[in-house]
């Protein structure tokens, strides 16, 4: 609840002028200003005749401490930067469970020098350091362990030194121990200054978002790496000024747990993709030089060769557009599941190494058979008619890929899939009834039976049982958490009822195995 008081007080002429030279002094001090304007506005506050009292309820949205809850299951750190004084945090931060009963608060307040900042930093931070347990929390003397939660207030963060590199790291170790951060009576520009010290500093690089409603969380939102805006009763600023603007901080749960994390895999594998297939369509050439005694010939004519990443364009544009791992349902159920996106699983260097090794595979296969197992065959063809059927092989073999990259399947996807491969070949035919060095060469090819053998079943084949051998050695022997994710979601327990649930689960745990206990443990 917000209150404001109403009062009166009846000034004659030279009360107010000399009030207001007084005033007027006191905005001018360049020395301790606020205190002077202070003093000044309690000396005239007084003997005041109440006209009434205002108030506006100013209570959380709806839903905010469960998203709250389900974001710091996910593994999310949360800070929460507030321009209310202390003890209005505080209960803020308990009533949407950003603090939790027995929790250790370490304080940060009530500072009003810059040495006596450092040694209570230091001091704390000496403290989590002696008592912390990792992956538990802050050990107290008598043996229990609970969470930690730190509280910090604008006045006091004035004494930061941002310029000594020990105290930014001392602050960021401490914050990284707790669960979450409260900062009250935070200035706009001392929230931002937050933000860029964790955007910043943090090791290894951590994604910042920042959320809010207001005009003073503008700088903030832009110092974020990614910056949410809602609309409120407060105005349009923030939103105006954020990547995404929503309704409701509820709605933030959907934003990160299902749409931040679909997307971030799509564009994940859209990016590994493309890589990996313009990698295979580079080897198969490298690889023919050694045939040529490195002169440079290409046996793609140059046409056939440019619709390379029209042909394959379609089906993996829409795999990043609608594909899905796994469900809204079960993402929001399971928040753990979030830990994909959140630890860039799908882009670490080991990761992007294995799709780079695929594509040296994938080359080295295509090029086995049809440099050598083709090769009788190819006597009787043409240079461009055998770099025609390599590349059908190729193209087949990458669409073949990308099919098997789809997590779910409709009929928009096929069709694409069966428009790509049949408008390929449209394409060529167009180039070889238009170029005259191409003139009637599909004509040929479409007759011979090694051409649609190989390009269309042999080549796509082989290319396609690596990943299939590849995937299911790694699902039974060194399973992933996303292959676990989609396990537990397509098994049939997850569709029942909480008490068939946990029966089914315990007589079919052999079947699970692993995915379950992940999910049980983290739930």
């Amino acid at each position: 609840m917000r209150t404001l008081v109403v009062a009166q007080k009846r000034l004659t002429t030279a009360e107010a002028a000399a009030w207001l030279l007084s005033y007027k002094a006191a905005a001018t001090q360049l020395n301790k200003r606020a205190d002077c304007l202070a003093e000044v506005g309690a000396a005239i506050e007084t003997s005041l005749e109440l006209l009434g009292i205002t108030a506006i309820e100013d209570k959380l949205q709806d839903e905010v401490p469960e998203v709250i809850a389900d974001l710091a299951r996910a593994g999310i750190r949360l800070w929460m930067l507030t321009g209310d004084k202390e003890e209005t945090a505080v209960n803020i931060g308990y009533s949407c469970n950003l603090l939790v009963n027995g929790m250790k608060l370490h304080y940060l307040t009530k500072i009003s020098s810059p040495l006596l900042y450092s040694e209570q930093l230091r001091s704390i931070h000496n403290d989590v350091a002696a008592r912390f347990v990792a992956g538990q929390g802050y050990q107290h003397p008598d043996g229990k362990v609970t969470e930690m939660a730190l509280v910090i207030d604008g006045p006091s963060f004035t004494c930061f030194n941002f310029d000594d590199e020990e105290q930014r790291a001392l602050m960021l170790e401490v914050g990284k121990s707790c669960r979450s951060v409260l900062a009250c009576r935070l200035t706009p520009m001392q929230k931002q200054q937050l933000v860029s010290l964790v955007k910043t500093d943090s090791k290894p690089r951590v994604t910042c978002l920042s959320i809010g409603d207001g005009a003073n969380d503008v700088s903030m939102i832009r110092e974020a790496d990614v910056g949410v805006g809602i609309f409120g009763k407060e105005g349009r600023q923030a939103a105006n000024n954020a990547d995404f603007a929503i309704g409701q901080f509820k709605f933030l749960r959907r934003l990160l747990l299902v749409h931040g994390r679909w997307n971030y895999i799509r564009q994940s594998k859209v990016f590994l993709y493309c890589m990996h297939k313009n990698m295979v369509i580079t080897l198969t050439l490298f690889w023919f030089n050694f045939f040529t005694a490195m002169s440079g010939v290409s046996f793609y004519e140059s046409w056939v060769y440019t619709g390379f990443n029209f042909i394959l364009g379609l089906p993996i544009v829409f795999l990043g557009v609608q594909d899905r791992d796994v469900s809204a349902r079960f993402a929001l159920e399971y928040p753990e599941v979030y830990v994909t996106g959140r630890n860039n699983v799908y882009l670490t260097m080991v990761n992007i190494c294995g799709w780079i090794f695929n594509a040296v595979v994938y080359s080295v296969v295509i090029c086995l058979l049809f440099y050598y197992a083709a090769d009788p065959s190819f006597l009787y063809y043409g240079l461009y008619g055998m770099g025609t059927t390599v590349f059908v092989g190729t193209l087949n073999a990458l669409q073949w890929k990308v099919a098997y990259l789809f997590h779910q399947w409709d009929w928009i996807k096929l069709f694409l899939l069966i428009l790509s491969i049949f408008g390929g070949l449209a394409y060529f035919t167009i180039i070889s009834l238009t170029l005259y060095e191409y003139y009637g060469e599909t004509t040929r090819l479409y007759d011979s039976a090694l051409f649609w053998l190989y390009g269309f079943f042999a080549v796509p084949f082989f290319v396609i049982f690596i990943d299939v051998a590849t995937y299911n050695f790694y699902m039974f022997f060194f399973p992933t958490e996303e292959m676990l994710f989609r396990e537990v979601e397509s098994h049939e327990v997850f569709n029942q009822d909480p008490l068939s649930r946990g029966m089914a689960a315990s007589k079919q745990r052999q079947r699970v195995g692993k995915a379950d206990d992940v999910i049980e443990q983290e739930s």
